[in-house]
């Protein structure tokens, strides 16, 4: 992997998912870290999947929703598409799940916010397609809940 990503300087890696790897990076030093996920080689590659992704891309970016994670930055590593992201510092719906059942207040706190974010993404003609509480992250500061990772 390159130390670069589009702008970005790589400063570790985080994860892998089944739609790619994610990274850490930062555009200057001294900016916050923001996590960048490049996605594995698959339909998106030839020329009618790369303008299906930009389409989709650019949908997303027009999501302007206090329960969105919202995209940065995106572009082509190579031929690997990739994108920038908000950094959420928090954790996962289904790493809280496995602690145990929410109340019925707590999942109404959650799903409430989650459901809005859905439709304002429904109203723009956006789809979720991959809605899991392992992509509703859960902000360490107030909890609130972030809808994430639309399928791309």
């Amino acid at each position: 992997m390159s130390e670069r990503i589009g702008p970005y300087r790589i400063t570790r890696r985080l994860g892998e998912g089944g739609m790619g790897q994610v990274f850490a990076g930062r555009r200057h030093a001294g900016e916050a870290e923001v996590p960048i996920k490049i996605l594995s080689a698959g339909d998106h590659l030839d020329a009618d999947g790369a303008a299906r992704f930009q389409r989709e891309v650019e949908a997303m970016r027009s999501l302007r929703h206090p329960h969105v994670v919202q995209i940065l930055d995106w572009g082509r590593e190579g031929p690997l598409p990739w994108l920038a992201m908000e950094l959420v510092e928090g954790e996962s719906l289904d790493r809280l799940l496995e602690r145990g059942p929410l109340s019925g207040l707590e999942a109404v706190e959650l799903v409430e916010p989650v459901a809005d974010a859905l439709a304002h993404a429904h109203e723009r003609g956006v789809l979720h397609r991959d809605l899991k509480p392992a992509n509703v992250l859960l902000r360490y500061r107030d909890a609130k809940p972030l809808l994430t990772d639309f399928g791309l």
